[in-house]
Protein backbone atom coordinates (compact mmCIF):
# COMPACT_ATOMS: atom_id res chain seq x y z
CA UNK A 1 0.00 0.00 0.00
CA UNK A 2 2.85 2.39 0.80
CA UNK A 3 4.53 1.63 -2.52
CA UNK A 4 1.31 2.28 -4.45
CA UNK A 5 0.77 5.57 -2.60
CA UNK A 6 4.34 6.70 -3.22
CA UNK A 7 4.14 5.81 -6.91
CA UNK A 8 0.90 7.77 -7.24
CA UNK A 9 2.58 10.86 -5.77
CA UNK A 10 5.78 10.82 -7.83
CA UNK A 11 6.24 12.81 -11.05
CA UNK A 12 8.81 13.14 -13.82
CA UNK A 13 11.45 10.74 -15.07
CA UNK A 14 13.14 10.60 -11.67
CA UNK A 15 10.15 8.57 -10.51
CA UNK A 16 10.77 5.86 -13.09
CA UNK A 17 12.37 3.42 -10.66
CA UNK A 18 9.57 3.83 -8.14
CA UNK A 19 6.95 3.34 -10.84
CA UNK A 20 8.78 0.21 -12.00
CA UNK A 21 8.86 -1.21 -8.47
CA UNK A 22 5.14 -0.56 -8.09
CA UNK A 23 4.42 -2.06 -11.51
CA UNK A 24 6.34 -5.23 -10.62
CA UNK A 25 4.23 -5.41 -7.46
CA UNK A 26 1.10 -5.39 -9.61
CA UNK A 27 0.11 -1.72 -9.56
CA UNK A 28 -1.65 -1.22 -12.92
CA UNK A 29 -1.81 2.61 -12.80
CA UNK A 30 1.95 2.70 -12.11
CA UNK A 31 2.58 0.41 -15.08
CA UNK A 32 0.45 2.65 -17.30
CA UNK A 33 2.28 5.79 -16.22
CA UNK A 34 5.66 4.11 -16.67
CA UNK A 35 4.68 3.04 -20.19
CA UNK A 36 3.84 6.66 -20.97
CA UNK A 37 7.22 7.82 -19.66
CA UNK A 38 9.05 5.20 -21.70
CA UNK A 39 7.24 5.88 -24.97
CA UNK A 40 7.96 9.61 -24.56
CA UNK A 41 11.66 8.92 -24.10
CA UNK A 42 11.49 10.49 -20.64
CA UNK A 43 13.91 8.00 -19.11
CA UNK A 44 16.00 7.98 -15.94
CA UNK A 45 19.75 8.27 -16.65
CA UNK A 46 20.80 5.44 -14.35
CA UNK A 47 21.93 2.33 -16.22
CA UNK A 48 20.79 -0.01 -13.43
CA UNK A 49 17.21 1.08 -14.12
CA UNK A 50 17.32 -0.52 -17.57
CA UNK A 51 18.78 -3.73 -16.21
CA UNK A 52 15.96 -3.88 -13.67
CA UNK A 53 13.48 -3.14 -16.44
CA UNK A 54 14.79 -6.01 -18.54
CA UNK A 55 14.64 -8.37 -15.56
CA UNK A 56 11.13 -7.27 -14.58
CA UNK A 57 9.31 -9.63 -16.92
CA UNK A 58 6.82 -6.86 -17.75
CA UNK A 59 6.50 -7.60 -21.46
CA UNK A 60 3.83 -4.91 -21.83
CA UNK A 61 6.56 -2.29 -21.36
CA UNK A 62 8.66 -3.49 -24.31
CA UNK A 63 6.55 -1.71 -26.95
CA UNK A 64 6.68 1.72 -25.25
CA UNK A 65 10.40 1.27 -24.58
CA UNK A 66 11.05 0.37 -28.23
CA UNK A 67 9.45 3.67 -29.27
CA UNK A 68 12.15 5.49 -27.30
CA UNK A 69 15.12 3.48 -28.62
CA UNK A 70 16.05 5.82 -31.47
CA UNK A 71 15.41 8.99 -29.46
CA UNK A 72 17.47 8.42 -26.35
CA UNK A 73 21.00 9.69 -25.79
CA UNK A 74 23.77 7.49 -27.25
CA UNK A 75 25.10 6.90 -23.73
CA UNK A 76 22.02 4.90 -22.74
CA UNK A 77 20.90 3.53 -26.10
CA UNK A 78 22.55 0.13 -25.67
CA UNK A 79 21.22 -0.14 -22.12
CA UNK A 80 17.74 0.36 -23.58
CA UNK A 81 18.50 -2.23 -26.27
CA UNK A 82 19.64 -4.76 -23.65
CA UNK A 83 16.42 -4.24 -21.68
CA UNK A 84 14.41 -4.79 -24.86
CA UNK A 85 16.39 -7.95 -25.60
CA UNK A 86 15.54 -9.39 -22.19
CA UNK A 87 11.91 -8.39 -22.61
CA UNK A 88 11.79 -10.34 -25.87
CA UNK A 89 11.46 -7.37 -28.22
CA UNK A 90 13.38 -7.93 -31.49
CA UNK A 91 14.29 -4.23 -31.68
CA UNK A 92 16.81 -4.82 -28.88
CA UNK A 93 18.46 -7.69 -30.72
CA UNK A 94 18.73 -5.64 -33.92
CA UNK A 95 20.27 -2.65 -32.12
CA UNK A 96 22.84 -4.78 -30.33
CA UNK A 97 23.72 -6.67 -33.53
CA UNK A 98 24.28 -3.34 -35.28
CA UNK A 99 26.53 -2.15 -32.45
CA UNK A 100 28.60 -5.35 -32.64
CA UNK A 101 29.36 -4.53 -36.29
CA UNK A 102 30.74 -1.09 -35.39
CA UNK A 103 34.21 -0.07 -34.19
CA UNK A 104 35.75 -1.69 -31.12
CA UNK A 105 34.54 0.86 -28.57
CA UNK A 106 30.86 0.45 -29.50
CA UNK A 107 31.15 -3.31 -30.00
CA UNK A 108 32.78 -3.76 -26.60
CA UNK A 109 30.04 -1.69 -24.97
CA UNK A 110 27.42 -3.96 -26.53
CA UNK A 111 29.34 -7.01 -25.32
CA UNK A 112 29.33 -5.67 -21.76
CA UNK A 113 25.54 -5.66 -21.81
CA UNK A 114 25.32 -9.04 -23.51
CA UNK A 115 27.55 -10.61 -20.85
CA UNK A 116 24.76 -10.06 -18.32
CA UNK A 117 21.73 -10.48 -20.56
CA UNK A 118 19.24 -13.25 -19.86
CA UNK A 119 17.53 -13.62 -23.23
CA UNK A 120 17.96 -16.92 -25.13
CA UNK A 121 18.92 -14.79 -28.16
CA UNK A 122 22.09 -13.63 -26.39
CA UNK A 123 24.24 -16.63 -27.28
CA UNK A 124 23.58 -16.15 -31.00
CA UNK A 125 24.67 -12.52 -30.81
CA UNK A 126 27.83 -13.46 -28.92
CA UNK A 127 28.67 -16.23 -31.36
CA UNK A 128 28.25 -13.76 -34.21
CA UNK A 129 30.77 -11.46 -32.53
CA UNK A 130 33.42 -14.19 -32.76
CA UNK A 131 34.02 -13.06 -36.35
CA UNK A 132 34.78 -9.50 -35.27
CA UNK A 133 38.04 -7.77 -34.42
CA UNK A 134 40.49 -9.49 -32.03
CA UNK A 135 39.32 -7.37 -29.07
CA UNK A 136 35.65 -8.05 -29.75
CA UNK A 137 36.35 -11.72 -30.40
CA UNK A 138 38.11 -12.16 -27.05
CA UNK A 139 35.36 -10.26 -25.21
CA UNK A 140 32.74 -12.49 -26.85
CA UNK A 141 34.64 -15.64 -25.83
CA UNK A 142 34.84 -14.37 -22.27
CA UNK A 143 31.11 -13.60 -22.20
CA UNK A 144 30.29 -17.04 -23.61
CA UNK A 145 32.42 -18.67 -20.92
CA UNK A 146 30.36 -16.89 -18.29
CA UNK A 147 27.24 -18.32 -19.94
CA UNK A 148 28.45 -21.91 -19.82
CA UNK A 149 30.49 -22.29 -23.01
CA UNK A 150 34.22 -22.85 -23.27
CA UNK A 151 36.89 -24.42 -21.11
CA UNK A 152 38.82 -23.13 -18.11
CA UNK A 153 42.28 -23.11 -19.83
CA UNK A 154 40.95 -20.75 -22.50
CA UNK A 155 39.62 -18.30 -19.93
CA UNK A 156 42.83 -18.51 -17.90
CA UNK A 157 44.78 -17.57 -21.03
CA UNK A 158 42.45 -14.67 -21.81
CA UNK A 159 42.69 -13.49 -18.20
CA UNK A 160 46.48 -13.75 -18.10
CA UNK A 161 47.18 -12.18 -21.50
CA UNK A 162 44.37 -9.62 -21.62
CA UNK A 163 44.50 -5.88 -21.15
CA UNK A 164 43.11 -4.27 -17.99
CA UNK A 165 39.50 -4.21 -19.18
CA UNK A 166 39.73 -7.72 -20.57
CA UNK A 167 40.99 -9.07 -17.26
CA UNK A 168 38.05 -7.50 -15.44
CA UNK A 169 35.65 -9.05 -17.95
CA UNK A 170 37.33 -12.44 -17.49
CA UNK A 171 37.15 -12.27 -13.69
CA UNK A 172 33.44 -11.42 -13.81
CA UNK A 173 32.80 -14.24 -16.28
CA UNK A 174 34.66 -16.62 -14.00
CA UNK A 175 32.40 -15.64 -11.12
CA UNK A 176 29.24 -16.14 -13.18
CA UNK A 177 30.39 -19.58 -14.39
CA UNK A 178 31.48 -20.76 -10.95
CA UNK A 179 28.16 -19.63 -9.52
CA UNK A 180 26.13 -21.39 -12.20
CA UNK A 181 28.25 -24.55 -12.49
CA UNK A 182 29.52 -25.77 -9.11
CA UNK A 183 31.04 -28.87 -10.69
CA UNK A 184 33.03 -26.97 -13.32
CA UNK A 185 36.02 -28.98 -14.51
CA UNK A 186 39.23 -27.10 -13.75
CA UNK A 187 37.66 -24.83 -11.16
CA UNK A 188 40.60 -25.21 -8.77
CA UNK A 189 42.96 -23.89 -11.43
CA UNK A 190 40.59 -21.01 -12.14
CA UNK A 191 40.34 -20.05 -8.47
CA UNK A 192 44.12 -20.29 -8.06
CA UNK A 193 44.69 -18.03 -11.08
CA UNK A 194 42.34 -15.41 -9.68
CA UNK A 195 43.75 -15.63 -6.17
CA UNK A 196 47.36 -15.27 -7.34
CA UNK A 197 46.48 -12.18 -9.38
CA UNK A 198 44.77 -10.43 -6.48
CA UNK A 199 47.73 -8.82 -4.64
CA UNK A 200 49.09 -6.96 -7.67
CA UNK A 201 45.75 -6.14 -9.31
CA UNK A 202 44.48 -2.59 -9.68
CA UNK A 203 41.40 -1.66 -7.62
CA UNK A 204 38.88 -2.37 -10.38
CA UNK A 205 40.30 -5.82 -11.05
CA UNK A 206 40.62 -6.54 -7.34
CA UNK A 207 36.89 -5.95 -6.88
CA UNK A 208 36.06 -8.26 -9.78
CA UNK A 209 38.35 -10.98 -8.43
CA UNK A 210 36.99 -10.66 -4.90
CA UNK A 211 33.44 -10.98 -6.16
CA UNK A 212 34.35 -14.01 -8.28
Amino acid sequence: ARLTAAAAAVSGSRGGALLLAAAIAGDVPARTRLAELLSAGNLPPELWFFRALGESGLDALSGPLAQALDRVEPEIQLAVAAALLDLGNPAGERALAAALAEADERALEALEYLAEARSPATDGLLEGALTGTPLARDAARIALFGRGQGEVPDLVRLFTDGDADGRVRAARAAGRRLDAEPGLQGQDRLRTTLREALPEADPGLQLAIIEA
